[in-house]
């Protein structure tokens, strides 16, 4: 059995040039009520932290949610295939004379196959507790992180690539890199605080875990002129957007506490493959 035993945090994104919902939550018809310190949150309800309110959305309500926007509730597979491929790209149809009359046989490009939205694996924010009789409580503490990453077929680098795939990205969400903030090697990390509090109680063992909100992009690279182009390589990308909890920087998602009915370490994880320690 698998219980969260913490308010459900859901942090809306603050980079508004490319929000995660194409439709702000108020204009849904959502019941949304406000949220208050001493309300008990069940198990089918979860906080939604979103223009500096707190409000409080049905579970069933935001899966529905999900579903409306394309969004998944699992994380895919990734498809290593994709990247492999590059060994054995067929060939465009190539030129070799257009090169000889322009000057761009070696200019590269790249662009955006496929993109796939959706909450990721649970990332660890606490130290993982036993809860002795009576229950412990948990808090955020620091040094825990989450980063975007990108993975390159062989032969590639990110150094050389990293500003083609982010313009690719920009382009794709209607705005310059600089004002969506995109950084393919951003991490976050956690600081000690008391704000995000949960309570493991007696016969359990938990911890304090974010679900990322995640962008997943795959793409390939190109060199030569328009209309007599090579494909070079191939490329995926998983990004996250940007929220915040009391002023602290932090990846937009759901905070809740993981915890089930067991007195030892290490703790799977409730949502994704593997383990806490």
């Amino acid at each position: 059995m698998v219980s969260s035993s913490l308010i459900t945090l859901l942090m809306a994104s603050a980079v508004s040039a490319a929000p995660f919902f194409s439709v702000p939550l108020h204009e849904r018809g959502i019941n949304l009520t406000k949220w208050t310190p001493d309300h008990r949150v069940t198990d089918s309800e979860i906080v939604l932290l979103t223009n500096g309110e707190e409000k409080i959305i049905k579970t069933e309500d935001w899966y529905k949610l999900l579903d409306d926007e394309g969004i998944l509730s699992e994380a895919p597979e990734i498809d290593h295939d994709w990247i492999e491929s590059a060994a054995n790209m067929s060939a465009l149809e190539y030129d070799p004379s257009v090169h000889e009359k322009r000057d761009c046989a070696y200019t590269t490009s790249t662009i955006i196959d496929k993109t796939e939205r959706f909450v990721d694996w649970d990332v660890q924010m606490s130290p993982v507790v036993i809860g002795p009789r009576g229950g412990m409580d948990l808090t955020v503490s620091k040094s825990y992180s989450v980063a975007n990453s990108v993975s390159l077929s062989a032969g590639l680098s990110l150094t050389g690539t990293k500003n083609m795939i982010v313009d690719a990205i920009s382009r794709g969400s209607g705005a310059a890199a600089s004002n969506i903030g995109i950084s393919l090697t951003r991490t976050w990390t956690t600081i000690s605080g008391n704000l995000i509090r949960g309570n493991v109680g007696e016969g359990y063992t938990g911890v304090v875990i974010t679900t990322p909100w995640t962008t997943r992009r795959y793409g390939r690279f190109f060199q030569g002129c328009i209309g007599s182009l090579r494909q070079t390589g191939t490329w995926m990308a998983d990004t996250h957007d940007e929220g915040s909890y009391e002023g602290v920087s932090w990846v937009s998602g759901a905070i809740t506490v993981c915890s089930k009915k067991q007195s030892w370490i290490p703790l799977t994880r409730c949502h994704g493959k593997g383990e806490f320690r």
